[in-house]
């Protein structure tokens, strides 16, 4: 109703503003876990979005490479252009437990490291080749295609999620929402990226 009251006041205030919320998990969860109220959410809950973790968006992974080098070019001082082609196909295997902050930390740890205007692997911090391997030699499926020389980094993520998302639709005998819960996406986010790319349901 516009009006808000201090704890333990006996008169309301009128105000005019709008309030953005965000949370790292389900609000669901943290509901039934009671770690959030019920009626805060439904109160607040009046226009919703859930932004899918990094690992489900890797084509995002390009521009934010992007706006990260501009933004520490611009703080530091520097000129880095860009990063060699293995280091990007290590930012496509990997899978970004940290999510988008966690690569802003990678990329200003590098600028940190870097001589030159391109970031190599020698400038990367040791968890994220550590982690990188351990991931490649789990994932077979995805070396043949992380290995072709020439490839942009777009390129390379096209590639492997089609690759990906081909070889759960066929684990799953072309079952749309079993193959989404394999691959730990929403099945509308799985039929959008069927549509997109023209792959049938087996």
């Amino acid at each position: 109703d516009g009006q808000i009251r201090r704890i333990g006041g006996s008169q309301s205030t009128k105000v005019d503003v709008r309030v953005i919320a965000a949370v790292n998990e389900a609000p669901q969860s943290l509901m039934e876990r009671g770690v959030m109220r019920t009626d805060l959410y439904y109160r607040i809950n009046v226009v919703s979005f859930e932004l899918p973790p990094l690992r489900e968006r890797r084509e995002d992974v390009d521009m934010l490479i992007d706006h990260f080098l501009q933004k520490f070019n611009r703080i530091f001082g520097m000129n880095v252009r860009g990063i060699s082609s293995e280091v990007a196909r290590l930012f496509v295997a990997y899978d970004w437990p940290g999510n988008v902050r966690e690569l802003e930390h990678v990329i200003e740890a590098a600028m940190n490291m870097v001589e030159s205007d391109i970031i190599l692997l020698d400038h990367l911090p040791a968890h994220l080749l550590e982690r990188s391997q351990s991931e490649k030699d789990e994932a077979p499926i995805s070396a043949q295609l992380l290995s072709k020389e020439g490839c942009t980094l777009p390129e390379i993520l096209r590639e492997v999620e089609e690759k990906v998302i081909k070889d759960a639709m066929q684990q799953t005998d072309g079952n749309v929402l079993r193959a989404a819960k394999l691959l730990g996406i929403p099945r509308q986010t799985l039929q959008y990226k069927l549509s997109q790319r023209m792959i049938p349901p087996c």
